[in-house]
């Protein structure tokens, strides 16, 4: 039996995603990447011009999350691969 919170997901009720949902899912997440990753640029490029100070706090967060994305990618496409199973 399967608990309620697993059978309705925002009110809708819960179901597989196709390879169409999915792509389109992973393509939306991407944009929303690429979104905050140009608006903490701004943001550090503003906080440097006009207020005459370099923030590494959000340096530190553009550069950590190209970081994951980028390690992520290299293990993700190590087990699609299937580099893994062999010995």
């Amino acid at each position: 039996m399967k608990k309620i919170s697993q059978l309705f997901v925002i009110g809708k009720p819960y179901k597989e995603m196709d390879e169409m949902e999915k792509m389109i899912e992973m393509k939306s997440l991407k944009w929303v990447w690429y979104y905050q990753i140009v608006f903490l640029f701004v943001c550090i490029i503003y906080k440097s011009v006009f207020m005459n100070k370099i923030s590494y706090d959000l340096l530190f967060l553009i550069v950590s999350q190209a970081l994951i994305l980028f390690i992520f990618k290299l293990i993700y496409s190590k087990i699609m691969s299937g580099d893994g199973d062999e010995k």
